[in-house]
């Protein structure tokens, strides 16, 4: 009589980008995967674009099953603005850019949705010889072969298996948004959107570049153009920054809709003063900007245990752009 052969299975905490991969690229080898999520609504604009200055990103979407058909907008070249506006350098490079909604619905339909759970907050997990128990709030038990943390860089799986290892605040925070291309000015269309662009000021930086519309739309006139502004703060503005409408202190950062209005209104009037007209155009069309700060881990660690590893920003935190003003 021929043994049944074991089903590996394998346990992702986090349904972002990372989770995703990992459990795309662990289907392709014959491993069952069971994604959960602790949000218990729809992932939706959790984070605006990401861009690959080489190949490493498609070959990964190719390798693990999802594709790179229609996954995002081609730029052509890199410029820098001064003050003014006026282009003051530029490098020819070839790149693709591409929205993180547009990328998640990529990944998603290379994982079986059916094995994807909302609600599910990750509280602990034990192991023994043959395998791991993972623990959700809600009170569900699920056991694996394997499991894998991916939920972010306030990693949930990370404080239960190396709680030492603590997010470090970098010492920035940032403006970001992603208005429409048919509201910016036509000069803003000629000079900024095509490319991915850069602005480096006193203690600042900015940088934009095209990604895909509402709905991946890829039509010239349909895209948006994502840019963020970066800026040195200490620890007291800091603390400004992450209290609401209502006094209400947040150690995450401000949900978009609660972000004080005052500090809104203070950002505009400073943008007027430091940032090229190029980026004001694209602030002024956008309605409510998000704003988050810049934490990085306190060592660059990365767990492994006998049945647990991490993946993404649960493994390292979130990392400081490269070029920031310090």
């Amino acid at each position: 009589m021929t043994q049944k052969t074991h089903e590996r299975r394998a346990i992702v905490i986090g349904g972002s980008i990372a989770g995703l991969f990992v459990g795309a690229f662990l289907r392709r080898i014959g491993w069952r995967v069971d994604i959960y999520e602790r949000s218990s609504i729809e992932l939706i604009g959790r984070g605006v674009g990401i861009f690959a200055a080489h190949l490493e990103l498609f070959e990964s979407l190719d390798k693990c099953g999802a594709g790179t058909v229609d996954i995002g907008v081609i730029v052509y070249k890199r410029v820098t603005f001064d003050r003014e506006g006026n282009t003051i350098a530029e490098k020819p490079q070839l790149q693709i850019v591409t929205s993180w909604d547009r990328l998640r619905q990529v990944l998603l339909r290379a994982n079986d949705r059916q094995r994807y759970y909302y609600g599910h907050a990750f509280e602990r997990v034990d192991q023994d010889g043959s395998g791991v128990n993972a623990h959700f709030a809600n009170g569900r038990q699920e056991r694996a072969d394997l499991i894998i943390g991916c939920d972010g860089f306030r990693s949930s799986v990370r404080a239960a298996v190396a709680p030492e290892v603590q997010p470090v605040y970098s010492g920035y925070f940032i403006w970001r948004g992603a208005p429409n291309e048919g509201d910016l000015s036509p000069s803003t269309r000629e000079t900024m959107f095509p490319y991915f662009s850069f602005y480096l000021g006193d203690q600042l930086q900015a940088l934009g570049y095209p990604i895909s519309g509402a709905d991946d739309e890829l039509r010239i006139g349909q895209r948006r153009y994502n840019f963020g502004w970066y800026r040195v703060a200490d620890v007291a503005r800091l603390k400004k920054m992450c209290t609401d409408e209502d006094g209400r202190e947040y150690e995450l950062g401000v949900p978009p809709p609660l972000v004080r209005k005052d500090l809104i209104a203070e950002m505009r009037n400073e943008a007027v003063a430091l940032l090229p007209p190029q980026y004001l155009d694209c602030l002024n069309h956008v309605d409510r900007p998000m704003r988050r700060s810049g934490e990085e881990p306190g060592a660059d660690h990365q767990v492994r245990t006998f049945r647990q590893c991490q993946r993404g920003d649960s493994r390292r935190g979130y990392s400081g752009h490269p070029g920031r003003a310090d």
